[in-house]
């Protein structure tokens, strides 16, 4: 899935579809993340190396990122690389 802030200075990737349906395209389950880019006002992107989102967690077992994109902290991982 991607999705794009509306100010337009954040693009969020995932391997999830949606919660709702991910079950039906991955019905082993899957492994899920989510990164960002931002962009910079006059052209250009780049990863943000400090936002990572991996799940299952016990937070977010049955609620993957994708459903929920705007009550994460933009710097949910500061120890990735």
């Amino acid at each position: 899935m991607v999705e794009i802030s509306r100010e337009g200075k954040r693009v969020y990737f995932t391997n999830s579809l949606y919660g709702a349906v991910d079950p039906q395209f991955y019905p082993e389950g899957i492994d899920g993340w989510m990164v960002k880019l931002d962009a910079a006002p006059a052209g250009g992107i780049e990863f943000d190396p400090k936002f990572l989102l991996q799940w299952p967690t016990s937070e977010t077992q049955n609620s993957p990122p994708s459903n929920k994109l705007n009550q994460f902290s933009p710097h949910a991982n500061d120890s990735a690389t």
